[in-house]
């Protein structure tokens, strides 16, 4: 049982987990509560939180084996364990890149299969946590490269889809007109989504404005209280001004 779900099939004299949402009984491997029946459970190892490989094939979370992929060349190119801030706040990624010596692949938990990144140098590709990655020449998010994004100096802002390099500003992998890189943060991600620069706030990386980011908090107005008075009082430019902006990115 994961999390009070019945792992249908499982059993549960043998049942153990190995990584992240990995597990095994005697027969079979599990991600999270579904089985994976084309991994032998006898030669599995997983690599990541969504990255695992067996004898005969390498996996990404769904379990559709990576056609003409060898097992033993292939790798994962991060942990797979991403924080929003402070080392206390770690936790598996369900998002990420692995490949072997010539290709990359990137996969979601959500998704049916792995989608190969076909522009990717494998021999210089880091992953940038998340869904961005980059090798020496080029910027990727998922399996798209990202538009006249520089690898140098590209750094995500935060873990939804927020970035940035010394030009431009980046949401899911396409630019946002206007924004301005230096002073550009994230106010708050999971949940909302927002951003602001020195120009304007934003929502899922279009324009917006300060009333429409206090309409956001107050969707969830008892947690954000303290934080929709000061934005409305101006309280909060202040503080965006000095740089202190101490939200869970």
């Amino acid at each position: 049982m994961l999390r009070g779900t019945p792992v249908r099939g499982a059993d549960a004299a043998t049942f153990r987990h190995l990584c992240g949402h990995w597990a095994r009984d005697d027969r079979a491997v599990y991600w999270s509560v579904f089985k994976r029946t084309k991994i032998d459970a006898d030669t599995f190892e997983p690599l990541n939180n969504i990255w695992g490989r067996d004898a005969k094939a390498a996996y990404p979370a769904s379990g559709k084996p990576l056609a003409g992929v060898d097992p033993r060349e292939f790798r994962v190119f991060d942990s797979g364990a991403v924080s929003d801030g402070a080392p206390s706040l770690l936790h598996a990624s369900d998002e990420g890149f692995a490949g072997d010596h010539q290709r990359v692949f990137f996969h979601q938990s959500t998704y049916p299969s792995a989608w190969e990144v076909k522009s990717a140098d494998a021999a210089s590709f880091v992953s940038m946590g998340g869904r961005y990655g980059r090798d020496n020449s080029s910027v990727f998010y998922e399996q798209r490269m990202v538009r006249h994004a520089k690898p140098r100096s590209f750094r995500p802002i935060g873990l939804c889809g927020y970035a940035a390099d010394d030009e431009r500003v980046y949401f899911a992998g396409k630019e946002i007109a206007g924004a301005d890189p230096v002073s550009f943060v994230v106010l708050w991600c999971y949940t909302l989504m927002a951003a602001r620069d020195k120009h304007r706030y934003y929502y899922m990386g279009k324009p917006s404005t300060r009333d429409d980011y206090v309409k956001l908090l107050e969707g969830d107005a008892k947690r954000h209280e303290e934080h929709i008075a000061e934005v409305r009082s101006g309280q909060f430019d202040e503080r965006y001004r000095k740089g202190v902006v101490n939200f869970r990115a």
